[in-house]
């Protein structure tokens, strides 16, 4: 009986080992929600960058249709050709 007793773990131990786990996980997960979060952001601003171009180049195309430029659909695609996307 002795034996058994000896072998069982001990309680505070194992309920310590828990909290040192848990507390771990938790900071593991919470800078991963830091990294997500960092990541969306400038997804974010990228996508407000390539959207200000859209909007940039579709005034142009506007502008060159109105003005009746023959070759507006070359410019607009040299200057498509040359944007960073």
């Amino acid at each position: 009986m002795n034996d058994l007793i000896s072998k069982a773990e001990d309680p505070e131990k194992m309920i310590n080992q828990m909290l040192i786990d848990m507390t771990e996980q938790y900071n593991e997960a919470k800078s991963e929600v830091a990294q997500a979060i960092a990541e969306e952001k400038k997804l974010q601003k990228a996508m407000e960058a390539e959207e200000a171009q859209v909007e940039n180049w579709s005034k142009k195309a506007e502008l060159l249709f109105q003005k009746g430029t023959i070759n507006w659909h070359l410019k607009l695609w040299v200057a498509k050709k040359n944007m960073v996307i």
